[in-house]
């Protein structure tokens, strides 16, 4: 499977950077993804990232990567 940065999926197609709503769901990979996100060319209003993880043992943990990243960036956590 080819990878491609969610950057270039933006710019490819939404390339006058009206982006309302951004969800991101890589099982894990989020804080990675949003890390790598070009904020410059475009900013989404509204990004919907997991902050729970789940083992196969039932136990849920919280990981606050990506909200951090995104408090960082300007963004308000919410949930």
């Amino acid at each position: 499977v080819d990878v491609v940065p969610v950057s270039e999926i933006v710019a490819t197609h939404f390339p006058e950077r009206s982006l309302d709503f951004l969800s991101i769901d890589v099982e894990g990979g989020d804080a990675e993804i949003i890390a790598g996100f070009d904020f410059d060319f475009a900013r989404p209003k509204v990004i919907c990232v997991e902050t729970l993880s789940y083992s196969r043992t039932g136990f849920q943990t919280k990981s606050s990567s990506a909200a951090e990243i995104l408090s960082a960036k300007g963004y308000m956590v919410y949930a």
